[in-house]
């Protein structure tokens, strides 16, 4: 028999997808997730995240970016490869660049003045 007969509300399926969902969470350590019993428990990082609508996968580029000693130009760089400033902050990004009127040349090679240039132009490339 195919799988509606034999689970019509499909139970089995929603809990593979949660089980799916929570063993990606406990990976990017937002959750710690306990598979054998199917409980799961929120973690630091999983409440600021929920708290601030960051998404799992800015949270594992965090994670991997992360050491314990960052430059502030290493900090931006990491925060312009988050899906929240890739999908959102662009079109604010354009407009702030036609403002400061960077060209395309400082792009190419950037010898920037200062570190809020520099943000800009790892966001750019970063698209």
């Amino acid at each position: 028999m195919g799988m509606l007969s034999d689970d019509p509300y499909l139970g089995g399926k929603r809990n593979e997808l949660i089980a799916f969902a929570a063993q990606k969470l406990a990976n990017a350590r937002m959750i710690t997730y306990d598979a054998q019993d199917g409980q799961f428990q929120i973690t630091g990082v999983g409440r600021i995240a929920a708290k601030y609508y960051i998404r799992y996968k800015s949270i594992e580029i965090f994670n991997e970016s992360l050491v314990p000693k960052m430059s502030e130009a290493d900090v931006l760089a990491m925060i312009s490869k988050s899906v929240e400033v890739k999908q959102s902050h662009y079109s604010y990004l354009t407009l702030l660049i036609n403002r400061l009127s960077l060209n395309r040349s400082r792009f190419a090679n950037p010898r920037l003045q200062s570190w809020k240039e520099l943000w800009i132009v790892s966001l750019v490339k970063s698209r």
